[in-house]
């Protein structure tokens, strides 16, 4: 019986270990001790029958488990409705694609990364010239020819980005010539926004400490939980806008030292958080008094030289050249704002009062001053002196001249329009109607430029 016992579990395990002898052996000397036969050959059979699915389901060693075929694929009666999703890459077929290579098998999934629902990149930046500000810079047309040529090629990819700056120029030249308006108009037309500018007077940086009002002070200082000046700004901003530098040639050495590193990596540091703020898409404009009328009659080379040149004397060092060799040598362009001539002058004063001061007057007393002739803007002009300030002074003589006469003024308001005039009998300024001018005026633009004024009046 004990034979059968054991031809009948070869049978049905197979080949046996050794270890399943020896169970087998316990097994069958508690059957022989128990005279329980009917009761152990039962248990006998299901414990092999238990080893042997164990086994089919454990391959040997050295062998490889044989896939299963794959189930029929049934079509589903109705076609799923198509849902909204990320396209992905067709995946290729084992026979199409062939044997993949150890190593990427080795290397695990691949993952694609996407852009989170809701969520869409920033569309990239494009040019448009500088005259398409609705402030035009005057006088400085060979200037500003350079500038647009360096912001062409940054935003067609060819200079700038990839570790430094979209663009960064150097604007020499006397007080009042338009180089703060020049950061501005970058503003609006490459960022859409004249007011997006992270700017900082660098008269506010002078001494020792005087890069923390730019960068930040260090944890544990004054100020250290509000950040850098500029460095905080750059963020507001998402890393798009003109950082402007005023009167750099006043800032202290640190300052100077903080500004190479974003020429140079094309990031800046805020010392208060620790924080790398990239300005990789912004364009970087820094001013100077350093060269003043002299520089209109030099090239680029020879003004690099001069501002090397340049003497300041700081606080703590005394007389020093704080544009060195190394940080102008960093900077894309360097140009020098010419003077500007009384012809200059003239349009500027027209400009500024039609940009700047119709749209109050409107505002404030429903008139429709809108222009002035060619004698009353030379009025202005005249009143401005020699010109040592700029066009700074400009709104100082229309206030004096012009502002402060309408507000006593008897004048309808009745939807004419009105011209500043000079008036030789009194040598003073009066309004007039366009028809009682002297020179012709283009009454059609008068016309929409009432009509633009109305309309942003009802809008607000």
């Amino acid at each position: 019986m004990f034979s059968a016992v054991l031809r009948f579990l070869q049978m049905r395990l197979g080949p046996i270990p050794v270890w399943g002898w020896l169970i087998i052996l316990e097994l069958v000397a508690w059957v022989i001790k128990s005279a329980e036969t009917v009761l152990g050959l039962v248990v006998l059979g299901l414990i092999g029958y238990a080893l042997h699915s164990n086994q089919k389901q454990q391959p040997q060693a050295g062998t490889v488990p044989q896939p299963q075929e794959p189930l029929p694929q049934t079509q589903p009666p109705h076609p799923p409705a198509e849902t909204a999703s990320i396209p992905t890459d067709p995946q290729p077929s084992p026979q199409a694609a062939g044997p993949a290579p150890q190593a990427q098998a080795a290397a695990g999934p691949a993952f694609a990364l996407h852009v989170a629902p809701g969520v869409e990149a920033r569309p990239p930046l494009a040019f448009r010239p500088l005259s398409e500000a609705s402030t035009r810079i005057v006088g400085q047309e060979a200037g500003l020819a350079v500038i647009e040529q360096g912001l062409r090629l940054a935003l067609e990819g060819m200079t700038g980005g990839r570790g430094k700056p979209l663009a960064t120029f150097l604007l020499l030249g006397p007080s009042g010539v338009g180089k703060t308006e020049t950061a501005k108009s970058i503003a609006e037309v490459i960022y859409g926004d004249a007011n997006r500018i992270a700017r900082l007077n660098c008269n506010e940086c002078v001494g020792e400490g005087g890069q923390w009002r730019a960068f930040g002070p260090p944890r544990g200082y004054i100020g250290s939980d509000q950040g850098g000046q500029i460095t905080q700004a750059i963020k507001r901003f998402g890393g798009r806008c003109v950082i402007l530098f005023d009167e750099l040639e006043k800032g202290s050495r640190e300052l100077f030292d903080g500004l190479m590193t974003g020429l140079d990596e094309g990031w800046l540091e805020d010392a208060s958080f620790g924080e790398r703020i990239s300005i990789e898409e912004c364009v970087l404009i820094m001013t100077s008094n350093a060269i003043r009328e002299e520089g209109a009659e030099l090239n680029e080379d020879g003004l690099r030289r001069a501002i090397t040149e340049f003497e300041s004397v700081d606080p703590r060092l005394g007389r020093i050249r704080p544009f060195r060799p190394e940080f102008v040598g960093r900077i894309g362009r360097v140009l020098a704002y010419r003077p500007l001539e009384r012809a200059v002058y003239a349009e500027i004063v027209r400009q500024r009062w039609q940009q700047r001061h119709a749209p109050r007057v409107y505002q404030a007393r429903g008139l429709y001053v809108l222009d002035m002739t060619p004698a009353a803007a030379e009025l202005v002009v005249s009143k401005l002196g020699q010109g040592e300030f700029g066009a700074r002074a400009v709104d100082r003589v229309i206030e004096d001249l012009m502002l402060a006469g309408l507000a006593n003024a008897n004048v309808p308001q009745d939807g004419f329009i009105w011209l500043w005039d000079y008036d030789s009998a009194t040598s003073h300024l009066r309004l007039i109607a366009p028809a009682d001018a002297s020179e012709s005026v283009d009454t059609a633009a008068l016309a929409r430029l009432a009509e633009a004024l109305h309309a942003n009046k009802q809008a607000r």
